[in-house]
């Protein structure tokens, strides 16, 4: 769970955070305008995403929800890497937030229940250093987008997020099939 969590940290957060300014600017022309809106899609994509993992309650299938909605956060990144205008681009962008939340709190959810209670917090500090790799993601991300551009930095970047998500969908039955139940069992019961 801990290395499926490092997906978006190296290959999905770093196009949210990084790059959204050039899109703005270069690619769409909208300037300041636009960055607030392109922002603001995926802040509204990820409140949505909370409020969605939020209502799940008791829903078992968190390890396959996990990986699909890496899968659609990976994949509408790769469509608005390419999204010809701001009117395409908007709405692929809260798709993404929504995706990419549901998987963060989903991820969270699996890895805490997955421990001991007297485990949990030394655990989560150390599942929580995913997020200190980011800026690793935003400084390679910002070399690339002015060697490749920013279109095949976001492309290529979601390409291989979406590569490892169906790979582990694929060949890792063990995170495909976790069900809640069993984190919950696994954490209580050691």
């Amino acid at each position: 769970l801990m290395l499926v969590g490092l997906v978006p940290p190296l290959l999905v957060m770093p196009s949210f955070m990084a790059l959204m300014p050039i899109f703005a600017k270069d690619i769409f022309g909208s300037g300041a305008m636009g960055l607030g809106i392109l922002i603001s899609a995926s802040g509204l994509g990820g409140l949505l995403g909370a409020l969605f993992a939020a209502a799940l309650g008791r829903f078992e299938r968190r390890g396959l929800l996990q990986l699909a909605m890496l899968i659609v956060a990976s994949a509408t990144l790769l469509g608005f890497a390419f999204a010809p205008s701001m009117a395409v681009a908007v709405p692929l962008l809260m798709v993404a937030g929504f995706a990419e939340m549901v998987f963060m709190t989903t991820t969270q959810t699996l890895v805490q229940l997955s421990v001991p209670d007297q485990m949990r917090g030394r655990v989560i500090s150390t599942f929580m250093l995913t997020m200190a790799i980011m800026p690793i993601g935003i400084f390679v991300f910002g070399a690339l987008a002015d060697v490749i551009g920013p279109r095949y930095t976001v492309g290529g970047a979601s390409a291989l997020a979406l590569l490892a998500a169906v790979s582990i969908l694929a060949f890792s039955p063990r995170v495909r099939g976790l069900k809640l139940s069993q984190a919950e069992s696994t954490g209580h019961g050691s």
